[in-house]
């Protein structure tokens, strides 16, 4: 899987921890959901991440001092969240 985007679907919950281990994603959209919690430290993970785009949601806590070492990322969307 190189691609998800499941934007404006109305998802609720905490993003899976598991999906840190889709290494060869590329673009992952989850904007405009209803998602709690916050970005599990296993994203930092997805090394071919070349868009994120987790805004709209309700995400809280910080975001991962391990998104640092995401090298490949161009585009990173979070606004719209609780994040600090």
């Amino acid at each position: 899987i190189r691609s998800i985007n499941i934007s404006n679907n109305n998802i609720s919950g905490f993003l899976l921890p598991e999906l840190g281990d889709l290494s060869a994603l590329e673009s992952l959209d989850l904007s405009n959901n209803k998602i709690i919690g916050g970005i599990p430290i296993e994203f930092a993970n997805l090394w071919s991440l070349q868009e994120l785009n987790l805004a709209g949601n309700a995400l809280t806590s910080t975001i991962p001092y391990e998104f640092q070492g995401l090298r490949a990322v161009r585009t990173m969307q979070l606004q719209s969240n609780s994040l600090s």
